[in-house]
């Protein structure tokens, strides 16, 4: 299996190390997942500029709630995307909540393949199964119920360091600070 088969099969980054020979990235795993990441990358960041040009009406590279709401779109939505809370969404703003929402679909995903008991959370038995040690499953279960949470496993992958870094520059850019840090979820 080639790195892009797997990422695109939705199998998390940090488990497509372990497909491809371990803890360490081997050189082609490495070319592979760089070349995906930068033109997916590329993808998602000219998407955002369309969908900000297609809805804005006054012109200003953002989005106000009234142009976001004009076209169907919910103003909940708005909301959790405006995440420097300054009234405004920008093209950058659209981009943290497109991986914020992959991050919440991956963490989903693994979950709902490994939830036997379709409870919607993984136990240690579940998660053991699924290939996770004990001791990572602790690590995990930050409030201690014994159970994996969507929300636990967002917390757990390196790529919400990623996200709260690229948050930050969101707000830096703007001058705001936002005090939520919660995951976004965007439904037209």
């Amino acid at each position: 299996m080639s790195a892009i088969s797997g990422i695109s099969t939705g199998i998390p980054s940090y488990d497509m190390m372990k497909i491809q020979g371990g803890d360490s990235y081997s050189t082609a795993f490495s070319s592979d997942f760089t070349a995906f990441a930068k033109n997916d990358e590329n993808a998602i960041n000219s998407s955002a500029a369309n969908i900000i040009t297609s809805l804005d009406t006054d012109s200003d590279s953002k989005l106000t709630s009234s142009e976001f709401t004009a076209k169907g779109l919910s103003s909940d939505a708005f909301s959790s995307l405006d995440t420097d809370s300054d009234g405004y969404v920008n093209a950058n703003e659209l981009v943290y909540g497109y991986y914020s929402n992959r991050l919440t679909s991956m963490s989903q995903s693994y979950i709902n393949n490994f939830d036997t008991d379709s409870d919607g959370y993984l136990s240690s038995t579940e998660a053991s199964s699924a290939g996770m040690s004990t001791s990572l499953f602790n690590s995990i279960d930050t409030d201690g119920d014994g159970k994996l949470s969507t929300s636990e496993l967002n917390n757990s992958n390196p790529q919400k360091n990623m996200l709260n870094k690229y948050k930050m520059l969101i707000e830096g850019i703007s001058g705001t600070s936002s005090s939520t840090s919660s995951t976004t979820s965007v439904s037209a």
